[in-house]
């Protein structure tokens, strides 16, 4: 039996390159890379939640991940706008990496926008969680 660890961080990045590639100028970060910001922005964070099974897996088993994507803005609105349209590019964009393919997602919470900072550096965030099952690539 071939047993396969799934690569986590692989996957995240694969999320963030995929919205990258389809978010028409808007700039998508990863957690821990911010480089030169412009609003608005969107921030993918990989949770540390378990796997849907062991960490390592038989050749055959899926794996579930959770990620949550922070759309950020200057306004309420212009965090809810991005939000949504972030949550149309996860749903839909082709997600493989390293002999996986994310073959099902799901909207798992939609948090409320909330604001951060002094009111006149505020800024607001539209948090939205999903899960995103990886199946390995025949």
């Amino acid at each position: 039996m071939t047993v396969q660890v799934a690569p986590l961080q692989l996957m995240a990045t694969a999320v963030v390159d995929a919205l990258r590639a389809v978010s028409g100028g808007i700039r998508v970060y990863d957690s821990v890379t911010y480089g030169t910001v412009t609003y608005p922005y969107v921030v993918v964070h990989q949770l540390n939640t378990p796997l849907s099974g062991p960490p390592l897996l038989g050749g055959e088993t899926d794996a579930t991940q959770q990620i949550q994507v922070d759309a950020v803005g200057r306004r309420r609105d212009q965090a809810q706008a991005l939000a949504d349209r972030a949550r149309g590019w996860v749903l839909a964009v082709p997600l493989s990496v390293d002999g996986w393919t994310c073959a099902y997602r799901e909207t798992q919470t939609i948090a409320p926008v909330v604001p951060e900072g002094q009111p006149e550096h505020e800024l607001w965030t539209a948090p939205v969680r999903y899960g995103l099952t990886w199946t390995p690539s025949p």
